[in-house]
């Protein structure tokens, strides 16, 4: 389960067996986030914290970034993250993309994630298998799966891992693409935000 308001993010989350959920308020002013976690076990919430961290993309530096984005660029690009690999792939496989308005999961009581559509049960098994497959090794820069395609991976990896020089998510008429190296991903960010507003 997820909540939103204007400056805030919070969501429920299962981490090695624990369960949880954390809110985390945006302080412009201080240029940071006040986050508050709860946790079944607070020998987690070093790890927790961790994730917490990946999913806002708080360990880039958005000023190097914007160095790398066309003058127009919005500045302080993040990375949308989401808790794993094995949520970031039920949203590619549900139809999230950039371009598309963000899929509604539901998290059952055990943390397990899955699409409201029955559609999905079997891409959610074997992407389970995927993921723990690469757990403790390289995810491949193709797709592993035959049901998602590399432009759905390519936007697995982005929410998944965090991965800053994503192409493939590019807009097909851009050509600024090489120049953003290696920070591609954040222009595609900005690029399908502003098609968005357009065709809103």
């Amino acid at each position: 389960m997820e909540w939103l308001t204007e400056t805030s993010y919070g969501r429920t989350f299962s981490h090695l067996g624990q369960q949880g959920r954390f809110t985390a308020t945006h302080h412009p002013e201080s240029n940071a986030f006040r986050v508050e976690i709860e946790v079944e076990n607070p020998a987690n919430l070093y790890a927790v914290v961790s994730r917490i961290r990946h999913l806002l993309d708080l360990d880039t530096n958005p000023e190097v970034i914007g160095q790398a984005m066309p003058g127009n660029t919005p500045q302080g690009l993040r990375i949308p993250g989401c808790w794993d690999m094995y949520e970031a792939g039920l949203r590619a496989a549900s139809g999230e993309s950039l371009s598309q308005p963000l899929q509604r999961l539901v998290v059952g009581n055990k943390g397990n994630i899955t699409a409201n559509s029955s559609d999905n049960n079997e891409f959610s098994q074997e992407w389970k298998a995927v993921c723990e497959r690469f757990e403790q090794q390289q995810w491949p820069v193709v797709t592993p799966s035959h049901i998602l395609n590399d432009k759905q991976y390519s936007y697995a990896l982005l929410r998944g891992l965090g991965r800053t020089d994503l192409a493939m998510l590019l807009p097909q008429d851009n050509c600024n693409g090489d120049a953003a190296k290696p920070w591609r991903s954040y222009l595609a960010i900005a690029l399908n935000a502003d098609m968005n507003k357009e065709s809103a």
